[in-house]
């Protein structure tokens, strides 16, 4: 008996079971044998899902060490979730002095504006090219342009702000 072993319409191959004699296989044997090639499907599915997601961390990884520009992740506490070497050559900061701490970047003078920045990032408004004086480890003010959008969880809670800041 055999039975095609599919994952949302789509073919992923076929399971046999061959009997060493003369044979008629039950309805139940073929519910059975239906629920194992239904298990398997799930699980190769699961497999090729698992990889994708591994080959799009990997992709994007890349993509974020890589770019000239900063990118960081600010979560809702304002602790520094993650910041790339972009933002090390812009702002002077290693990334291992900075995780986990608050954004050093930020000046007494504008920090209520950036602040309401932040809220309004949180409260679900993307920007894009938003102008900001930051200052760098040495403390030099630059000018920056900072683009945000939210990040959200998988049931759409807000818990962080991404930005890519150019100099």
């Amino acid at each position: 008996i055999g039975k095609a072993v599919k994952f949302d319409g789509k073919s992923l191959g076929s399971l046999c079971v061959v009997y060493q004699s003369d044979y008629n296989p039950s309805k139940e044997d073929k519910e059975i044998l239906g629920a194992i090639a239904k298990a398997i499907a799930v699980e190769e599915e699961r497999k090729r899902a698992t990889e994708a997601l591994r080959a799009s961390k990997e992709t994007l990884g890349a993509l974020i060490q890589a770019s000239p520009e900063a990118i960081t992740i600010i979560e809702t506490d304002g602790r520094i979730r993650a910041w790339n070497p972009g933002a090390e050559r812009i702002f002077g900061w290693r990334e291992e002095e900075v995780l986990g701490l608050p954004l050093p970047t930020t000046l007494a003078g504008p920090e209520e504006e950036y602040r309401a920045f932040c809220a309004r990032v949180l409260g679900g408004d993307t920007f894009t090219d938003s102008e900001f004086v930051r200052q760098r480890k040495d403390g030099t003010r630059i000018n920056i342009s900072l683009s945000a959008a939210p990040l959200r969880d998988a049931r759409g809670r807000t818990w962080g702000i991404m930005s890519l800041i150019t100099d």
